[in-house]
């Protein structure tokens, strides 16, 4: 019940991707605990057995990412379920990680991927160096959300604290304009980056 509750509270609040994230932690939480167990009876040493085996087979990023979803799922429970106080996974020590420093590519790399790409890919590359965009917030731009008259795009983004969908107006760079412009008469979809089919690119891996 404290799971559910908390995971329809989620579904309103934030993204689909936050949402999945929270839903598996707490499935596998569901998963190893002893069956029917209470939430209030929570053990921090079932908690840490749990979070171990996490580490042990993920590494200690992967179990503190659980371990925070975990302990915000708790502090809501205790907010509105009534749930002590005392959160048996805030009491499991974060473990050691290994962190690693993130490649970004040197910009000639990112103009040779520039000049080998299809033309709306190129169009999608140019969005993203020139607004600085998140990738899920380029993917999910919308013909409405690009103003060709005050030359700016709106950005929208749940990465705020709280979850609420937040927009940024962003100004458009007169080659980004062009560029956009010439997409928009091919255009076939509502989304700015669309498969042929006209549905919108959740993510773009190979590319």
């Amino acid at each position: 019940e404290w799971a559910n509750e908390y995971l329809d509270f989620s579904k309103e609040r934030f993204s689909d991707k936050t949402y999945k994230e929270k839903k598996r932690v707490l499935d596998m939480l569901i998963t190893a605990l002893p069956r029917g167990v209470a939430a209030q009876d929570i053990q921090p040493a079932q908690a840490l057995a749990i979070l171990r085996k996490r580490s042990q087979e993920d590494g200690g990023n992967t179990a503190n990412k659980d371990r925070k979803n975990l302990c915000a799922a708790w502090e809501w429970g205790v907010k509105f379920m009534a749930l002590p106080e005392q959160s048996p996974f805030k009491r499991v020590p974060r473990f050691a990680e290994k962190r690693h420093v993130r490649y970004v590519p040197p910009e000639a790399d990112f103009w040779a991927v520039h000049a080998q790409a299809c033309a709306q890919d190129k169009v999608m590359l140019l969005a993203m160096l020139h607004t600085a965009g998140r990738k899920g917030e380029i993917l999910g731009l919308m013909w409405h959300d690009v103003d060709f008259s005050s030359r700016t795009i709106r950005l929208s983004t749940r990465k705020r604290m709280g979850g609420s969908l937040e927009h940024d107006h962003v100004p458009m760079t007169q080659e980004l304009h062009d560029a956009l412009r010439a997409h928009r008469s091919k255009a076939n979809s509502v989304y700015v980056f669309a498969k042929a089919t006209g549905r919108r690119y959740t993510h773009r891996v190979h590319l």
